[in-house]
């Protein structure tokens, strides 16, 4: 009996897989399309754009200055840096549990600032592929084992910058050479369960302030799943390898879901955590999720308009997703 084949791929994804090439489809874009492209260029997969024409790239793409922040995978186009040399005091919020907000307030001595902009869909592609793009690292945070303690290097050794919002969709500032003048933080604030230095303070409020505005600004392409590089499927991912795992992903959920709640934006999940022998049952979250901190007097209509999920756990066929009108030229030529 001849063996019987049968197919386990799409024809595109058969195509990938014969001539190593992923040819773009404007009909199928979306916020992530670009970024999934991108994804799978890393893993040898070269992207065929039909009708790109490389030499009508406009000069001042090209030649503009680019900066990858490689912890947000967030590519800008920046302008020169602006010496600034003077005290810059921050508003941030620090979320507790899932309702609680904690205002704070950063104070840095800055020594430069740097105006950018956020580079999407085939122009990120089209800069990552013919331009120079410097990386740039942001401020990183250590643990002490001896101390118990978070520490951070100051970026005015490292080269570090800081990245806030810029105020408007798709504008960003790089903080260089932020640092604390003195120690002028008050010193065991907690972090994931420890006592962290007052450098290292800020630098957590500061990487969570502007964690959230990623995740809620409506420019970006990662919302959509929050798997991309920072993102809260990441972070809860990675947390896993961390010694105390279940304290530290049970902290990172709270704040993600905090952060959406606060900003009235629709969530990307609800979870129970419990062990591998516990029953279905026991998941009161995934089985129903109206009630609080979420507002259990909503019906079902009314909580999935509210937060982007229905109440109770369903299955139903997948519905076609029509492709998000954009202009895939935008900014290239």
């Amino acid at each position: 009996m001849a063996d019987e084949h049968k197919v386990v791929c799409t024809t595109r994804g058969q195509r990938a897989l014969q001539h190593g090439v992923n040819i773009a489809d404007s009909a199928r874009a979306s916020t992530n399309y670009c970024r999934r492209l991108e994804k799978y260029s890393k893993r040898g997969f070269a992207i065929a754009v039909p009708g790109y024409l490389p030499a009508r790239v406009s000069s001042q793409l090209r030649s503009s200055e680019y900066i990858l922040l490689r912890k947000y995978d967030l590519l800008l186009k920046v302008d020169p840096r602006v010496p600034y040399n003077k005290d810059m005091e921050i508003s941030v919020s620090q979320y507790v549990g899932l309702r609680a907000e904690r205002p704070e307030t950063a104070q840095l001595k800055v020594s430069a600032t740097q105006q950018g902009t956020s580079m999407r869909n085939l122009q990120r592609l089209v800069v990552l592929d013919s331009t120079k793009v410097r990386v740039a690292e942001t401020p990183e945070r250590m643990f002490c084992e001896n101390h118990r303690r978070s520490s951070a290097e100051d970026a005015r050794i490292s080269g570090a910058c800081v990245p806030v919002g810029g105020g408007s969709r798709g504008a960003y500032t790089l903080l260089w050479g932020a640092a604390l003048e003195a120690e002028t933080v008050e010193s065991g604030t907690d972090d994931e369960g420890y006592e962290q230095s007052p450098l290292a303070c800020v630098y957590s409020l500061l990487d969570k302030h502007f964690q959230h505005e990623l995740e809620t600004s409506d420019e970006t392409p990662q919302n959509d799943d929050g798997m991309w590089v920072g993102g809260a499927m990441q972070r809860l991912a990675s947390a896993m390898a961390h010694r105390d795992p279940c304290s530290v992903v049970i902290q990172l959920a709270s704040e993600h879901q905090a952060c959406r709640i606060q900003s009235s934006e629709p969530l990307l999940f609800v979870y129970d955590f419990c062990k591998c022998d516990s029953p279905f049952e026991s998941l009161r979250f995934v089985r129903d999720a109206g009630r609080p901190p979420l507002k259990p007097s909503l019906n079902d209509e009314q909580f999935a308009e509210v937060y982007g999920l229905p109440a109770k756990l369903m299955f139903e066929p997948r519905k076609f997703r029509e492709p998000v009108v954009m202009n895939w030229w935008e900014g290239l030529y």
